[in-house]
């Protein structure tokens, strides 16, 4: 069975790294010559993850006629990039290939779910989302590790799983395919005010209350795009937000701890353009969703240059917090 992980940063490495410990072949399609040549000549990713020998069993490419024959077809590509890729290479993509979803994101322009991009471009095909607290290096480590394999098609999801499954990685079957989307793109904005808040000193008792109120904003979430609260509960839910929000290995967290002392608003982390989109998304069902608005009006501030950057933020986690708990004369004292 081919198997092909469009991507070659450090998750889709890790993500054909497993697939290899069950298949002949595995094939990584991507655009850096370098790291194609690395992979194919050394058997490591020089660029993500060069610390790491990968199975042989893998090989690079940019070539996408390799998709024509490819049975399972993972994504892991940044999600605003994910029209563009599917409209060059869709012709390539057979009908009876499963596509695996391994970003995560909400297209900005029309606040579509990352399967619901691929629905468009790709009517006809299965699709299942891969999503779970895992970082890619602990993978390739073979530290165990769980995620959970969104889709409709149950019989389905046996054939993927197992091609994924190894002795330390383990997935887990849920039908809410749109709910764990939902998860995975709102942990990323709560990883990024968790940072702020870190940075600001405000203790563990406010991160753990922060957690709560991330929650039942996420249930809004879930609901505007008709998914369960319950899946909440999950690997892709708690677990994710848990290892995003607590951990100064994940992107957003740093990103948000950095804003502070002016750092770039133009690096690259998935909570940027999820947060805008989010925003809108609550904006356009007229949802009030303090934590979302927050550190979308934070944004602003860093994105206008203010002078009193960390007083607006003070201000705006202040009214965030006071208005989650009904009240409006006492203020939350965050001290860095």
């Amino acid at each position: 069975m081919d198997s092909v992980v469009i991507g070659g940063g450090a998750w889709g490495t890790a993500i054909a790294n497993l697939l290899a410990f069950n298949t002949q072949h595995v094939t990584i399609l991507c655009r850096n010559t370098a790291v194609i040549d690395s992979i194919n000549e050394r058997h490591i990713n020089a660029k993500y993850l060069p610390t790491f020998t990968l199975n042989k069993n893998i090989s690079a490419t940019s070539r996408t006629d390799v998709l024509k024959s490819a049975v399972l077809i993972f994504v892991a590509v940044p999600s605003q990039s994910m029209r563009e890729l599917l409209q060059k290479v869709k012709e390539n993509i057979e009908e009876s290939a499963q596509i695996i979803l391994c970003n995560k994101g909400i297209e900005r322009k029309s606040l579509l779910l990352m399967s619901e991009v691929v629905h468009e471009e790709l009517p006809k095909n299965d699709i299942f989302v891969l999503s779970g607290p895992n970082f890619a290096h602990e993978i390739l480590s073979k530290k165990p590790s769980f995620s959970n394999l969104a889709g409709r098609n149950k019989t389905i999801y046996d054939k993927i799983a197992n091609a994924l499954s190894t002795e330390t990685f383990f997935t887990k079957y849920i039908a809410d395919i749109n709910g764990t989307q939902i998860l995975g793109a709102f942990k990323n904005v709560i990883a990024i005010i968790c940072g702020l808040l870190v940075r600001m000193d405000a203790g563990s008792n406010t991160l753990s209350a922060l957690m709560s109120l991330a929650l039942e904003e996420a249930r809004s979430f879930i609901t505007i795009k008709n998914g369960d609260p319950t899946t909440i509960m999950e690997f892709c839910g708690i677990g994710d937000l848990v290892l995003t929000c607590f951990s100064n290995k994940s992107r957003n967290f740093s990103y948000g701890y950095r804003l502070v002392d002016n750092y770039s608003e133009n690096a690259l982390v998935e909570g940027k353009a999820t947060l805008e989109s989010l925003y809108e998304l609550a904006r356009v069902h007229n949802i009030n969703c303090v934590l979302t608005n927050t550190l979308y009006a934070v944004a602003q501030f860093r994105s206008h240059g203010t002078s009193s950057f960390e007083q607006d933020i003070k201000r705006e986690l202040n009214a965030a917090f006071m208005n989650l708990l009904g009240r409006t004369k006492k203020s939350l004292k965050l001290d860095r």
